[in-house]
């Protein structure tokens, strides 16, 4: 179990802070109430901004291409993404090809944490290019500590985690949790979160995991399909495959002139 963070803030009584005593006059009273809602008004505006200050600020946007464009349209450079999916449907696979897509604009750490490192994960990196990449890392830890080092080091931009379940059922993890403790610690850090679903394909777990990130990626039939603040996208990870199980949808997507039968090995 994760031990909730506390957050305390020390207060210093008025009479501590202004040495106020019982033969000061009236007015000295006054002067020290108006020094206090002065300092509140002033702490409390350090959490504000003005519509000029807010419209003045800069988000690094990504200027996505090679058919990514596609995936997700308005990618902004830190981004949080929650991926969802059967098994034996292409999630790992497109994720670990949309990993090796994004080494073009940092380094990736992925993070087999439930299937680990096994001939099957050995053949996906590869399939996905990502065996001569070098701006790409893999692991199999499954321990919050592991996990805190890494992010910890500064070494990584992007932070794939295959499956999330695997630290949500050792350690009982909430979603608010690891908003605090990852998601808003290291805001340097994308993290692309790889769930598990039910046998009937809805996600497994508290709904509200799906609140604390940008994009929501479902993938079925080798197909990955987005929606959230960066618009609504997709990609085909395995166009093969997709067109056999879903050839009413494949034709909607790909114009009759393309070549997307490229094989693939799947998760």
């Amino acid at each position: 179990m994760i031990d909730e963070l506390e957050n305390t803030t020390a207060t210093q009584p008025i009479s501590e802070a202004y040495q106020v005593t019982p033969f000061e006059n009236k007015y000295q009273e006054q002067k020290v109430v108006h020094k206090t809602q002065k300092s509140s008004k002033k702490s409390r505006n350090k959490r504000t901004l003005t519509s000029t200050e807010l419209m003045s600020m800069h988000f690094e946007t990504l200027q996505f291409d090679k058919g990514w464009e596609l995936f997700l349209p308005n990618a902004t450079k830190r981004m949080n993404l929650g991926i969802s999916g059967k098994p034996k449907n292409g999630k790992t696979a497109g994720a670990c090809q949309f990993a090796a897509y994004l080494t073009k604009f940092g380094k990736v750490l992925y993070n087999f944490a439930d299937q680990g490192i096994i001939k099957n994960t050995q053949d996906l990196w590869a399939l996905a290019g990502l065996d001569t990449n070098p701006n790409a890392e893999a692991s199999d830890f499954n321990t919050l500590e592991d996990l805190d080092a890494e992010c910890a080091s500064g070494e990584f931009q992007y932070i794939f985690i295959d499956l999330i379940n695997s630290y949500i059922d050792r350690t009982k993890m909430k979603p608010h949790e690891f908003e605090d403790r990852y998601i808003k610690k290291y805001p340097n850090i994308s993290f692309i979160l790889m769930f598990e679903v039910t046998k009937q394909g809805r996600f497994k777990g508290d709904q509200k995991w799906m609140h604390i990130v940008d994009q929501i990626v479902e993938v079925k039939d080798f197909l990955m399909e987005t929606r959230g603040r960066y618009g609504n996208g997709y990609h085909i990870v395995w166009g093969q495959e997709f067109k056999k199980l879903n050839p009413k949808k494949y034709a909607e997507l790909v114009p009759a002139n393309s070549n997307t039968t490229s094989a693939v090995l799947y998760l």
